[in-house]
C-alpha cells in the first residue's frame, strides 16, 4: 500500500556492548562437553550433566534443511533420550533446544545466533479452531507446520538474558540472506491524457519518462523502508511506497487533459492488472511500428 509519511530527524546513541566487556566463559573458551540444563550453565561453559551420551542422527525431509539433519541426544548407559534440556555440546559445537528440535549455535565476537524454523502464529491458528472449528483448525495447522519448515530464520540469543529474538532475516540452504522482492508496475493510460510524457524518479539521478499508453516494471526488495518515487513540476512532488509484501503493486501515472496535473495514484490489482495489460499491449504495437 502507498503511504505518504512524514519524515522526521532523531539522534540514537547506540553503545554496543563486547564479548570482551560481557567477558563470559562460552565467549572465549572452547564449548565443554556436556549437557546444557540451563541457559546459565551455557553461557558460564559449564555443563551439569557430562553422562556419556551420543547423537542420533536423521535426515530432514525438506530439501532446505537437508544439510542439517535432526539431532537425538541419548544416553549410552540406557539409551534413553535426554530430555528437558536448554542444549548439548559435542566439544565442538553447541546445539540449542528450540521448536521441538536441536539447531546448531553459532558465536561470533559479540553475537549468539542459531538458524531454525520459522516461527508459528500460536494465536491466530486458534482463532481458526474458535471461528472455524477443529477440523479447519488441524489443517491450517499442518499449513503452518509445513510453511515453517521450509524457511531458515536466524535468531539471536541475549547474552545477558538468555532470551531469544526472531531476527526475521531469512537464509537459504546455501547460507546465503533470502532476498525477497516485489514488483513496481507503473503504468499510463491513453484515454483523456496530455501528450506529454509523465516524469519521475526514486531519486537515484535517473529520470523515467512514460508516454501515454506505456508502462515501466521495476523489481525491489521487500522492506519496510519507503521507497521515495518523485514527480511533477521539478520533481518535487513525492510519495513514499512501502514495499512491505511480496507482491505486485500497481500504480496508475496520469496527466489528464482536463486538470492538467501529473497524479500518481496505487490501483488495487484487479483494475490495475487489466489498465496495465492495455497499456502494456499499446506500447508493444508502438515498438513493433518502429522496428
Amino acid at each position: 500500500m502507498i503511504k505518504l509519511i512524514a519524515l522526521m530527524s532523531s539522534f540514537l546513541i547506540v553503545i554496543p556492548i563486547q564479548s570482551q566487556d560481557l567477558d563470559f566463559p562460552i565467549f572465549n573458551s572452547k564449548p565443554a562437553r556436556g549437557v546444557f540444563s540451563t541457559f546459565e550453565e551455557f553461557i558460564i561453559n559449564k555443563p551439569r550433566i557430562v553422562d556419556s551420551f551420543y547423537v542420533e542422527l536423521k535426515p530432514r525431509k525438506n530439501e532446505v534443511w537437508e544439510d542439517r539433519p535432526t539431532l537425538i541426544p541419548r544416553y549410552v548407559k540406557n539409551n534413553r533420550k535426554i530430555q528437558n534440556i536448554w542444549g548439548f555440546s559435542d566439544g565442538q559445537s553447541v546445539f540449542i533446544y528450540y521448536q521441538k528440535e536441536y539447531f546448531q549455535v553459532d558465536i561470533y565476537d559479540d553475537e549468539i545466533s542459531f538458524l531454525a524454523f520459522a516461527d508459528i502464529d500460536e494465536l491466530r491458528l486458534q482463532n481458526v479452531g474458535i471461528f472455524a472449528g477443529p477440523l479447519h483448525a488441524g489443517i491450517a495447522t499442518e499449513k503452518a507446520r509445513k510453511a515453517s519448515r521450509s524457511q531458515r530464520i536466524k535468531y539471536i540469543i541475549e547474552p545477558l538474558t538468555g532470551e531469544i529474538v526472531n531476527s526475521t532475516i531469512e537464509y537459504d540452504k546455501e547460507g546465503k540472506i533470502k532476498i525477497y522482492t516485489t514488483d513496481l508496475i507503473f503504468y499510463r493510460d491513453g484515454k483523456k491524457e496530455l501528450d506529454q510524457p509523465f516524469k519521475f524518479t526514486f531519486g537515484d539521478n535517473k529520470i523515467y519518462s512514460l508516454p501515454p499508453n506505456s508502462c515501466f516494471e521495476l523489481k525491489v526488495e521487500v522492506s519496510d523502508e519507503p521507497l521515495f518515487v518523485c514527480f511533477g513540476e521539478g520533481l518535487k512532488e513525492c510519495k513514499a511506497l512501502i514495499t512491505d509484501e511480496h507482491k505486485k503493486y500497481y500504480i496508475e501515472c496520469s496527466i489528464s487533459s482536463k486538470k492538467k496535473v501529473p497524479t500518481l495514484i496505487e490501483v488495487d490489482d484487479v483494475n490495475g492488472e487489466y489498465y496495465y495489460a492495455l497499456a502494456k499491449k499499446a506500447q508493444k504495437r508502438r515498438d513493433n511500428k518502429k522496428d
